[in-house]
């Protein structure tokens, strides 16, 4: 657990592997980095580009901040320093006005942005969901780290689609998140359940926080059907609240059955042949309906180690609210006025 902040933001960011000069970091007044569980994460770099003693500009043609260069951005403290974000340079901004000093604001994403470049139509025979993830990783130029999604499929198809559109919608049958960390693709669960890596207190050093509880159109049973094509037999697979690791001493499906009586969702939108997969897809269904079951949204002060897709325990919210949660989104924002603050959204499972 890493304590409260308690010196001055530090901003450390590499491009091509070599840290930036001092002039540019005298120049750089603000930087803010948007890491997320459901799009390529971004960041930008927002830097004064004229020299006044020289009546010119200066960063808008440095060859260092060109498109496709390597950008690695970390946040901390004097001492404590840690990478939020490693992506590409995907844009250059150049802001000038009469009697204002001109800008350049540095855009880019990590390396999920790569799959998102151009639709495909294509199938895939006789593969796992995590062997297709492998192999569409490889042919971006990324890392695979994979975990084995078991069910074997006979005939996937990608229809137009972006790579990454493609792997988010079958990473959502298995519970699964596309996500990258430098020139990794990781296609795994979610963080439900991990050891929480960072604790954070309303007394300390949250600035604000606002979490919601909702049952509504929470069921506490998933059913899913389908149609064995090889034995001539229906497939029927359920998943209820039973099955579900809760992040508290009851998750939303099960407080909503005790309250209100008990309810079933069936799925046949999207086809299912074997049983297995039947089994896969409804207990993740069941359980992205149960991360909803508490979200909330908030502020605190700057803390690098809070990431999609991490754990965080709040403490300081009553019994109800607080405890464990998966970190679904965060934004770190540094400016010279404002200092370095991180909001977050974030949900949990059970109360």
């Amino acid at each position: 657990m890493t304590s409260t902040p308690s010196s001055t933001p530090v901003v450390r960011v590499t491009i091509e592997g070599a840290d930036l000069p001092m002039t540019a970091y005298d120049d750089l007044f603000e930087v803010s980095v948007i890491d997320d569980l459901e799009a390529p994460s971004m960041f930008t770099l927002k830097l004064t580009t004229w020299d006044d003693a020289a009546r010119a500009l200066t960063w808008v043609d440095d060859a260092r901040l060109s498109i496709g260069n390597d950008v690695e951005i970390g946040l901390g403290y004097a001492g404590d320093v840690a990478t939020v974000i490693a992506g590409e340079i995907t844009s250059l901004e150049l802001e000038m006005a009469a009697g204002e000093i001109p800008t350049l604001l540095v855009r880019g994403y990590d390396r999920r942005h790569r799959l998102a470049r151009g639709t495909r139509t294509r199938t895939f025979t006789s593969m796992k969901d995590s062997d297709i993830a492998a192999q569409i990783a490889r042919a971006r130029q990324l890392v695979p780290a994979v975990t084995d999604s078991v069910a074997v499929h006979a005939y996937v198809a990608q229809v137009a689609q972006t790579d990454l559109e493609f792997l988010v919608e079958r990473a959502k049958d298995l519970n699964y998140i596309v996500v990258a960390s430098g020139t990794t693709l990781y296609f795994g669960p979610p963080p439900e359940n991990q050891t929480a890596t960072l604790a954070l207190s309303m007394s300390l050093d949250v600035i604000e926080f606002s979490p919601r509880m909702s049952t509504a159109g929470e069921p506490g049973a998933i059913e899913v059907r389908g149609w064995d094509p090889k034995t001539k037999q229906p497939i029927v697979a359920a998943a209820s609240a039973h099955d579900l690791d809760p992040m508290g001493t009851i998750t939303g499906p099960a407080l909503a059955d005790q309250a209100f009586g008990t309810a079933t969702t069936s799925l046949v939108h999207r086809p299912v042949t074997t049983q297995q997969e039947a089994d896969l897809r409804a207990k993740s269904a069941l359980e992205e309906i149960a991360s909803g079951f508490i979200e909330g949204q908030g502020t605190c002060l700057g803390r690098p180690a809070l990431r999609a897709g991490t754990v965080v325990d709040i403490q300081g919210l009553g019994t109800r609210f607080s405890g464990s949660y998966d970190v679904l989104s965060t934004t770190h924002a540094y400016s010279l006025r404002t200092g370095y603050t991180t909001r977050f959204s974030a949900s949990r499972n059970a109360t």
